[in-house]
């Protein structure tokens, strides 16, 4: 008997009331007042990247990939025009980056939660920012990008799910000048508007515009500013491929207990909530998965702010599976989907695993990928 998903759109919904006007300013209110805490926090208790300090970045000299990520220095300037000093300037964007994710979340979610679900999961998240954004780890450092990712990603993935492609592909081109992991947004739009059976051409061709607003973007940007030094990628660090180093560093029992709470510990509700979520946003573990192994290819573990992405991905699915764990939320009628589909929908994280594993143990053989980087200052 085919396996079956539950049906995109507002049926999932609960049929609670949504909030009153009155309840809606002053969860506004609210919103923005943490949300300039929080940014007061950052700047405060974060400190600038050595090697990319903040006039840098601004002035879009800092080295690469540093330099290549434009969008809140481009926006910074005209604040800046007005006498406003730098890290003024910057700690407003912080806020207003830190709003929109509360309120990306929570539109994000009304569809499958409702408004007033939606919006308590919206400030939970900015209560879960702190974990890996203002605790001392070893590298607490104050980038201008970490919060627009997200925020851009969560409403990228609102607009694809809304099937509102115009928005998508404005989203996808913010998210490309604020960082390269913009090209979550095309493998977020594949995975959850698959291709179907009399109707694969035009997801694709979405998919396809997504992909290339991103790639097309970031060469813009490249071409624009040819002179910033350093490779695009950095694959190791302290002499040592980066993904080993990680590794390393996990191996350490206390390490990985200090890795699990600044990703909210999704890692851990996955396995439990996995059947209360529809495939289709199940799926977005297995992005999150996906993007992880990436991250300890190219990314410091023990930088959670570098894994932002990946935690606000999966409390998508996760809030998703508590609220129906608990029976606030009713499921969606079911619908049926191919088979490949459900293969992936069931074993899709085992084989992002077998890959990661494979591309490690190769790259301990041949050791193929580059090792020019930048030296990070010691602490």
């Amino acid at each position: 008997m085919p396996s079956a998903e539950p049906a995109a759109g507002l049926a999932a919904a609960p049929s609670l009331p949504g909030p009153s006007g009155r309840a809606r300013v002053a969860w506004w209110v609210v919103v923005v007042v943490l949300a300039a805490g929080y940014a007061a926090l950052r700047l405060t208790m974060n400190e600038q990247y050595k090697v990319a300090p903040w006039p840098a970045l601004v002035e879009l000299r800092a080295p690469l990939p540093f330099g290549h990520r434009v969008l809140v220095p481009l926006l910074t300037r005209p604040l800046l025009a007005t006498g406003l000093p730098l890290p003024l300037a910057l700690g407003i964007w912080e806020a207003v980056s830190a709003a929109g994710l509360v309120a990306a979340v929570a539109w994000c979610l009304r569809p499958r939660l409702g408004e007033r679900l939606g919006m308590v999961v919206g400030l939970a998240v900015l209560m879960v920012l702190p974990w890996p954004y203002l605790l001392p780890h070893r590298w607490p450092i104050f980038y201008p990008w970490d919060t627009p990712a997200m925020a851009l990603l969560v409403a990228g993935v609102g607009a694809i799910d809304r099937q509102r492609w115009g928005w998508a592909m404005a989203i996808t081109l913010l998210a490309a000048l604020n960082r390269e992991s913009a090209i979550l947004l095309p493998a977020a739009a594949l995975l959850l508007a698959p291709p179907r059976p009399g109707r694969g051409r035009p997801e694709l061709a979405r998919v396809a515009g997504l992909l290339a607003v991103v790639l097309v973007t970031r060469t813009a940007i490249a071409m624009a500013l040819p002179d910033n030094p350093g490779p695009p990628l950095h694959f190791t660090v302290s002499g040592h491929y980066r993904v080993l180093h990680n590794l390393r560093w996990l191996s350490d029992p206390l390490h990985l207990l200090v890795t699990l709470p600044s990703l909210a510990a999704w890692p851990l509700l996955w396995p439990m909530l996995a059947g209360s979520v529809e495939p289709r946003w199940r799926r977005m573990w297995l992005l999150a998965w996906g993007q992880t192994a990436g991250l300890l290819v190219l990314a410091n573990v023990y930088e959670p702010r570098a894994f932002g992405e990946v935690l606000v991905l999966a409390v998508l699915p996760t809030a998703i599976g508590v609220a129906r764990w608990l029976g606030l939320v009713p499921q969606a009628e079911p619908r049926e989907r191919p088979a490949w589909l459900r293969l992936l929908d069931r074993h899709g994280a085992w084989l992002v695993a077998l890959a990661f594993a494979l591309f490690v143990l190769a790259l301990r053989q041949w050791e193929f990928l580059p090792v020019a980087q930048w030296p990070m200052p010691r602490r």
